[in-house]
């Protein structure tokens, strides 16, 4: 529900942002870069879901990346999502995300220069 309030309120203009990418003229080395909190169930769910169709002729470089919230059913929906992406790149902008998200793309980098550590999702 809260997804869904905070889409009608804040990002109800978001989407139609996201849809004209797809239609740029893809040329040789093209590139689209994301950063921010958009590794959430929403925005892998409805926004960013036009990238799987795009991920053969593109990099998609992931920078800066993180989330709001780290619940399991959020953290699964953007595993799946980034299983299905493999990004060239993420750059996470937290140790929790780093830690989470790693291993789903083809480079890996904390944004954040501290000791790794485990984390641990409920």
């Amino acid at each position: 529900m809260r997804e869904k309030i905070t889409y009608r309120i804040k990002r109800g203009r978001v989407s139609n942002a996201f849809e004209y990418i797809r239609y740029l003229p893809l040329r040789e080395n093209r590139t689209i870069i994301l950063s921010g909190c958009m590794l959430t169930y929403y925005y892998v769910n409805k926004d960013l879901k036009f990238l799987l169709d795009m991920k053969d002729k593109i990099d998609i470089l992931l920078i800066g990346i993180g989330s709001k919230s780290y619940t399991r059913a959020e953290v699964d929906a953007v595993r799946k999502f980034l299983i299905k992406l493999r990004p060239r790149l993420l750059m996470a902008r937290d140790l929790i995300a780093f830690s989470l998200y790693k291993d789903f793309a083809e480079h890996s980098f904390n944004g954040i220069y501290k000791k790794h550590v485990n984390i641990k999702v409920n």
